[in-house]
């Protein structure tokens, strides 16, 4: 079946990006559609349950991209084994923009990032029904402190973190305030947050996922 990128799109064309072609004349970042007609987007801050909640979009019926969406670029992780993602996240990274990139969510699948929400972003996902996850932000910013021990992530221009595997506490904390924090505050906390005043935008918490906030709000939590 002869089935052409829009030419609009041709600017992909040869990465090394598969996509799976669609009865409708569109692509796919996957081969099956799930249980609903909507093309779902997890928007959330780091750390605030986003593999959890799309863990259990999963378990409700909707495909799972495995691919990490952000403004200008993409992470694909949909051939990486889980234990092995958070050490090849470099080497799985492709610049293609959420303008290009959020086409290929097709009815029934969900994607997750930590997505600003700006004018541009907006318009691409508008048709999207999204989730947007926060956390109380210290415990956020500890867990974050620890990803980065624990992997081989690094924030963009930056290509090494010396102390990556100095044990955890204080003296470590200190140094991702120094090196790290502001980065994350100011590309991935503060820009992501004024999701949860946008109109149809469906606000959760961590605490709400975890159980934190009781067993009832749990599963109400789930039911939403």
């Amino acid at each position: 079946m002869f089935h052409p990128l829009p030419e609009e799109l041709r600017d992909i064309a040869g990465q090394p990006f598969p996509l799976y072609p669609c009865s409708n004349e569109s692509w796919s970042i996957k081969p099956t559609a799930g249980r609903s007609s909507s093309r779902v987007m997890i928007c959330s801050i780091p750390k605030a349950g986003t593999h959890l909640y799309a863990r259990l979009l999963g378990l409700l019926g909707l495909v799972q991209s495995d691919v990490f969406f952000n403004k200008d670029y993409l992470g694909d992780f949909r051939f990486v084994d889980v234990e092995r993602a958070r050490f090849t996240h470099s080497e799985n990274i492709l610049w293609i923009p959420i303008e290009i990139s959020s086409r290929f969510i097709q009815p029934g699948q969900f994607g997750y990032g930590h997505l600003p929400c700006d004018i541009g972003t907006r318009h691409c996902l508008a048709d999207f029904k999204i989730v947007f996850l926060s956390r109380e932000m210290r415990a956020a910013i500890v867990s974050q402190m620890r990803y980065v021990g624990d992997s081989d992530w690094c924030p963009p221009e930056r290509a090494e973190i010396t102390w990556r595997n100095e044990p955890d506490g204080p003296d470590k904390m200190l140094k991702y305030f120094d090196e790290i924090a502001p980065f994350i505050f100011n590309d991935r906390c503060h820009p992501v947050a004024p999701w949860a005043d946008q109109e149809n935008v469906l606000g959760l918490s961590y605490e709400q996922i975890i159980g934190d906030q009781g067993r009832e709000v749990q599963l109400e939590t789930i039911r939403r």
